[in-house]
């Protein structure tokens, strides 16, 4: 009976429109004394709970089959809701305290460490219910916005960081969640059309991950406050790739183009360059390698730089590596590449191939913006290695004719790069 009386209290705490907000808080802070005391038994919440007819009102108690601990789990939820109700009433405390309790339960049934790995998670995605999963994300995004709320600009940095990274520390373990979530929709065998089913869940996923990135923000400025998103972006790579290729099973042909793609690029080329800072560079390349399988080709660039730069650092064969880059908008990936490791080498004779390449790749692309940026680039290299005013001012007339729109002439002749009819006009 006490927790049958929570639900109606939280139920009524939530009626928004139809009593005013002092009320609401005496409902909320009865459904947090009424949880806080209660010690029944699972089963008979629910059955009291299905007596009050509740099953069909915004608190929905989760499908319990299949879950290890039936009475942590669903005590779980209720702490959750409680969680949730007390932010949208700016109850600070009771946020904190809610999200504690249901933490707590959560792990009895699933520890941290397995969250957090970066193994597959279709195993642990179906030891909680979708119910579960959803209002423990909740829960938690709740807990997250709350202690940014305590942010003070008047105070000092450190203190701050502190409070942000705690803040960070909470939409992590909320991203999580929501990955698990999407994976327990996804890999449901009586589900029909799972992917339809999972639409909102990852929206609440994707959400989950953008305010990990907005609260990051300021540890993103210089390489010793990186350190400190290095650990949360990682698992967020590792929770995106397992939700991505449970969704390839549903959609084979394009997958790619789930969960924002341009957003899990630019989380991608900052877990890399957190990694490059850390001189992490095996674990870059592995994780580079994996992004690439994940990501449109159209958008790999920022991948595939640093991948060269893990490539270089590890003295592992470059060449390989780019030709197994695909066709399409690989011309321009290879040409930036080879430019990328033009400026990377330190000999005059390995710059100058790198640059040759670079121009065979971009000689066959209509891309003209990159054209001309590594036409002007090479003709910079040229004068700043004494190899010729006639042969840097031929290169500059050539991308001043593919800027006026004139028809491109040869970017190179034999082994000078000269252009051939060129005058000095």
């Amino acid at each position: 009976k006490a927790s049958a009386k929570c639900i109606v209290w939280l139920e009524m705490a939530r009626m928004s429109d139809k009593i005013e907000e002092s009320k609401r808080l005496v409902y909320l802070q009865k459904a947090f004394n009424t949880l806080d005391d209660q010690k029944g038994n699972a089963a008979k919440i629910k059955e009291v709970a299905q007596k009050f007819h509740l099953n069909d009102c915004e608190i929905h108690l989760p499908d319990l089959k299949g879950t290890r601990d039936v009475e942590a789990e669903l005590q779980s939820v209720l702490w959750s809701q409680v969680c949730v109700e007390a932010q949208n009433l700016n109850q600070s405390k009771l946020v904190l305290i809610a999200n504690q309790k249901a933490t707590q339960l959560a792990n009895q049934i699933i520890v941290r460490e397995e969250l957090t790995s970066g193994a597959s998670m279709v195993d642990n995605s179906q030891k909680f219910s979708e119910a579960q999963w959803k209002w423990m994300s909740q829960s938690l995004l709740a807990a997250g916005q709350n202690l940014l709320g305590k942010i003070d600009t008047r105070t000092d940095r450190q203190r701050q960081d502190h409070i942000r990274s705690l803040a960070l520390d909470k939409f992590v373990q909320a991203m999580v969640y929501s990955a698990l979530r999407v994976i327990n929709i996804l890999e449901e065998p009586r589900q029909r059309n799972p992917l339809r089913f999972s639409l909102h869940a990852q929206r609440q996923l994707i959400s989950s991950a953008q305010k990990i990135w907005n609260t990051a923000l300021p540890f993103m400025r210089n390489r010793i406050t990186r350190q400190l998103i290095l650990e949360p972006f990682l698992i967020l790579h590792h929770q995106l790739c397992n939700v991505i290729n449970s969704i390839a099973k549903h959609n084979p042909n394009n997958y790619r183009s789930a969960l924002l793609p341009k957003f899990r690029v630019s989380c991608v080329d900052l877990l890399l360059r957190c990694l490059y800072d850390q001189e992490e560079y095996q674990m870059g390349l592995d994780t580079s390698f994996t992004a690439l399988g994940q990501i449109p080709q159209i958008l790999a660039h920022p991948v595939w730089k640093y991948r060269v730069l893990f490539l270089l650092k590890l003295g592992k064969d470059i060449e390989k590596d780019i030709g197994n880059i695909d066709e399409g908008e690989g011309d321009i990936t290879r040409t930036a590449l080879y430019s990328l490791m033009a400026k990377a080498s330190s000999q005059r004779n390995q710059q100058f191939v790198f640059y040759r390449k670079a121009l065979q790749a971009v000689a066959d692309t209509p891309a003209k913006i990159e054209s001309i940026e590594l036409i002007i680039e090479y003709a910079e290299w040229i004068f700043s290695n004494n190899l010729g005013r006639q042969v840097t001012q031929d290169f500059l007339l050539t991308a001043a004719d593919i800027i006026i729109g004139q028809d491109s002439p040869a970017l190179y002749n034999n082994n000078n790069g000269s252009r051939s009819g060129t005058s000095d006009s």
